[in-house]
């Protein structure tokens, strides 16, 4: 028998055909977020719209290294926002994504990282270089 076919399941062809993976950032970060076992540490608000790190020095030292590469809160927060996460309110490290949810896993396949866009013109190594080597130049002698 064959697999039911995507309008049996409810689902639009075209949202499935842009749909990937959720990267391993946001995989390891709704694992962290839904585990109870340290929600005193991070979990989710009341209806599961936001997720709140309520000890950011234990979040760092005890659960940023089992799952990232590092202990930096800060490198977090920075990759939060490079996916669009926003901070809710400023006395607390709050945050949330329309697409970040509990118990709405698949949706993390519609969050995608930010391109950052340069807001001056791309310079490229070689150019950065002269200009370094303009600046050491000692000014020519008046005669």
């Amino acid at each position: 028998m064959a697999p039911p076919t995507v309008e049996q399941n409810g689902e639009s062809t075209a949202a499935d055909a842009h749909r990937s993976l959720p990267t391993p950032f946001l995989t390891k970060t709704y694992q962290l977020v839904d585990d109870p076992a340290i929600d005193d540490v991070i979990s989710w608000n009341d209806d599961g719209t936001t997720f709140v790190v309520w000890r950011p020095a234990e979040f760092a030292r005890d659960l940023l290294p089992k799952y990232f590469k590092h202990n930096n809160f800060s490198s977090f927060v920075r990759q939060l926002n490079t996916y669009g996460f926003r901070k809710i309110v400023p006395d607390r490290w709050e945050f949330a994504n329309e697409c970040f949810r509990r118990g709405e896993k698949r949706l993390l396949c519609d969050i995608h990282r930010r391109k950052i866009s340069p807001t001056a013109p791309a310079v490229s190594p070689s150019s950065m270089m002269v200009a370094r080597l303009d600046l050491r130049r000692t000014p020519a002698r008046s005669r």
